[in-house]
């Protein structure tokens, strides 16, 4: 049975002088999964999904394009007492927000992009 973390946060804005398309209301949520001692004792794999702080609601009533998404896969091995390795690799869908299309030089903001970006890392850790 996996360890569940989920978070949401929401902020509203509220005040005079913002310009028209200003960001007055934006949200960010979170979801992890994670499995402990999978396959030997210490070792763990995790799963997450989420969406960075984003706009939802612009002054003026401007359409909002700056939904993007963060999905993370990961696994520890204790490789000895002192070693631990954590592979891991993540997926952005759209890592610049309502600027993705222009990077890619969409100036149609109602197409979805392809753009996004994959990675990887490994972290070690060493305790004495």
């Amino acid at each position: 049975m996996p360890s569940v973390s989920a978070s949401y946060s929401e902020s509203h804005v509220k005040g005079y002088g913002f310009k028209k398309g200003s960001p007055i209301s934006s949200s960010s949520w979170f979801l992890g999964l994670k499995w402990d001692n999978v396959f030997d004792l210490g070792n763990d794999i995790g799963f997450a999904i989420g969406q960075p702080n984003h706009a939802t609601n612009l002054k003026g009533g401007y359409g909002v394009y700056d939904g993007n998404y963060l999905m993370e896969l990961f696994a520890s091995f204790q490789v000895t007492d002192n070693l631990m390795v954590t592979p891991a690799v993540f997926w952005l869908t759209r890592p610049l927000g309502q600027f993705t299309d222009n990077f890619t030089n969409d100036q149609d903001p109602s197409k979805n992009s392809t753009f996004g970006v994959f990675g990887g890392l490994i972290q070690s850790t060493f305790r004495f």
